[in-house]
């Protein structure tokens, strides 16, 4: 337990209660993208459309991914016709850790927000967020990213609920992902608040980060209510791809997790793996016989397990986003 940061912690809660009946409360809300025109505009839109308190001021930044500023004329086209204030920057590499921390330097407001580009959010999104925020006194509060699906998708990939994620709103969690979620007093984190670049190209560098932030005991909490949505574009609706997923995110969760495990945990860690493993190689013959989706759903079960075992003996994870 970090005691400096909770001290800090407490002194800003304190301001901040005060500063609501003072001053406007600000909000940065930070979108990495790349080569998505159309489903960046869409995002953009709904956060124009937020209904959240006049005491609360947004800005909204932008990084954009490609060294030919794909992003720009989006940006500028739609800012030009709005009154929300805007950064617009270009980080080149690609890597999607150093794309979001380029939106870090450009952070300074009292709440900071994290949405895809290729998400769109409802509009009492942010204000679901801040709402947990203060409700549960949480600093950090995670949203589900629903599914949005086109009219031919595979009635497999609709009965197996890969795209699913949902909790109990108050849930306190010890990682989560960037996709959908508010930091509160982000300065106060200080060096701690950055994306691992080792993380650029595999994916999992908010599971690191927001992982990393537990153990220097920030508090994170699960909102059910501030709702996103994402297009499922078609490559992500095939077996390959939901199995590569399964496995990269095993490799990351075992990445992240084992290092901080002791040896009785590892020994136990290994049993249970190994256990759930031969688990799922029995029970696949016979999910086959079950229909599509639950033949994958096992299948994907496999390839997480297999996943973790694989960081035993090597540090590379699938790289998803090379």
């Amino acid at each position: 337990m970090d005691n400096l940061f909770h001290a800090k912690l407490s002194i800003y809660k304190k301001g901040i209660s005060q500063m609501t009946e003072l001053k406007m409360i600000s909000i940065d809300i930070c979108i990495a993208t790349y080569k998505r025109p159309e489903l960046l505009r869409q995002l953009l839109k709904s956060l124009s459309e937020q209904t959240i308190n006049d005491t609360y001021k947004v800005r909204i930044i932008v990084i954009d991914n490609d060294s030919e500023a794909s992003a720009k004329n989006t940006v500028i086209s739609f800012f030009s016709a709005t009154n929300l204030a805007y950064i617009y920057d270009i980080q080149p590499e690609k890597n999607i850790s150093i794309t979001r921390n380029k939106a870090l330097e450009h952070v300074s407001a009292d709440y900071l927000a994290f949405i895809d580009d290729d998400e769109w959010a409802v509009p009492d999104w942010l204000n679901q967020l801040l709402k947990a925020s203060q409700q549960f006194n949480a600093d950090i509060v995670f949203g589900p990213v629903l599914p949005q699906f086109p009219e031919d998708t595979p009635r497999w990939v609709l009965q197996g609920g890969f795209f699913n994620r949902d909790d109990k709103t108050g849930a306190v969690m010890a990682h989560g992902a960037s996709g959908n979620v508010l930091i509160r007093a982000p300065k106060l984190f200080n060096n701690t608040l950055y994306f691992d670049p080792e993380y650029g190209l595999t994916g999992g560098e908010d599971t690191e980060l927001f992982h990393r932030l537990y153990l220097h005991g920030a508090k994170l909490i699960w909102c059910n209510e501030a709702l996103a949505y994402e297009v499922i574009p078609q490559e992500r609706m095939t077996v390959n791809w939901l199995v590569k997923r399964a496995l990269r995110g095993g490799q990351i969760y075992a990445k992240v997790y084992l290092k901080d495990y002791s040896l009785p945990d590892r020994i136990i860690w290994f049993i249970k793996r190994i256990s759930y493993l031969g688990i799922t190689i029995i029970s696949l013959p016979v999910a086959f016989l079950m229909g599509k989706s639950r033949w994958v759903w096992v299948l994907r079960k496999l390839m997480a397990n297999y996943g973790q075992l694989s960081m035993l003996f090597t540090n590379y994870a699938y790289k998803e986003y090379k």
